[in-house]
């Protein structure tokens, strides 16, 4: 019997996931860091990193949208530029918000919050979106960021 305390195999999986993606980028800021490439190199370079990855990514960082893939942005109904600079609030049901702000808080406090939940967003089209997400910090240009790696359940229309 699976013990709701513990992560099942499924699970095990994706949070193993969220962990490699969070190596990767932790690596390229130390890169950063160490070789001195500017913000805005970085910035194509993380943006590259995510995008060959053929995964829909979100990185979050103030609340905004700081980089997307055109995964993502195609499952929304966006281009990536119209997602970019953008509230991440925009895009979820309202019902959803306060529950993901109250995360998005605790998580940036340091305060143990859910990796991996079930959400709604809203598509460019104003269906539903119904996503699991895993989520963790990383630090992006010095900063704590969200990596949201999203997995779509299903879309209303």
């Amino acid at each position: 019997m699976h013990h709701p305390a513990f992560p099942d195999e499924s699970q095990e999986r994706e949070l193993m996931e969220l962990h490699e993606w969070l190596i990767k980028l932790e690596k390229l800021e130390i890169r950063r860091d160490r070789d001195k490439i500017p913000d805005r190199e970085f910035e194509e370079e993380c943006h590259s990193l995510i995008e060959e990855s053929g995964e829909k990514i979100a990185i979050i960082q103030d609340r905004q949208i700081v980089a997307v893939t055109s995964s993502l942005s195609s499952a929304l109904g966006y281009s990536p530029e119209d997602l970019a600079g953008t509230p991440f609030s925009r895009y979820v049901h309202p019902d959803e918000l306060p529950r993901l702000a109250k995360y998005y808080e605790q998580r940036l406090s340091g305060l143990d919050v859910p990796v991996i939940y079930e959400t709604i967003l809203k598509h460019n089209n104003s269906s539903n979106v119904y996503i699991k997400i895993l989520t963790s910090l990383f630090k992006y240009l010095k900063k704590p960021t969200n990596l949201a790696i999203i997995r779509v359940l299903a879309e209303t229309r």
